[in-house]
């Protein structure tokens, strides 16, 4: 593991992470951006977590893991949000359905943002 992989998935982490969060409310107040953007730019969020978790393993202790399946739940709320509500016609769910979604994201943020720091202490510069 070096120093310059987990820095650059906890840049990606932090950039996509927002970029994603602003597509997502601009989603949920109907602005007409596509959400095939935000899909697009949570996927790299959820790539670089997962990533990030698998390169920390050594590491990252119970946090790794922890980043591993957080990842999965990221795309897992989002799909929810999509096909439940129109499913079971239920879409007074959606909005609980969303804010869910989004605190699974910002978890996920929060997750890298620890794994990162466990990664690196200890470490050698370089």
């Amino acid at each position: 593991m070096t120093r310059a992989m987990v820095t650059t998935l906890t840049m990606t982490i932090r950039m996509c992470g927002v970029a994603a969060f602003c597509l997502g409310l601009a989603q949920w107040m109907q602005t007409g951006i596509p959400l095939q953007f935000h899909a697009a730019v949570g996927c790299i969020v959820v790539l670089a977590l997962l990533g990030l978790g698998l390169l920390a393993r050594g590491r990252g202790g119970w946090l790794s893991p922890l980043a591993v399946l957080w990842a999965l739940c990221i795309p897992l709320t989002g799909a929810m949000v999509m096909i439940l509500p129109v499913q079971f016609q239920m879409e007074e769910l959606q909005p609980v359905l969303r804010v869910l979604h989004m605190s699974c994201a910002v978890g996920g943020i929060a997750v890298g943002e620890l794994l990162s720091r466990r990664a690196r202490q200890g470490e050698n510069p370089g």
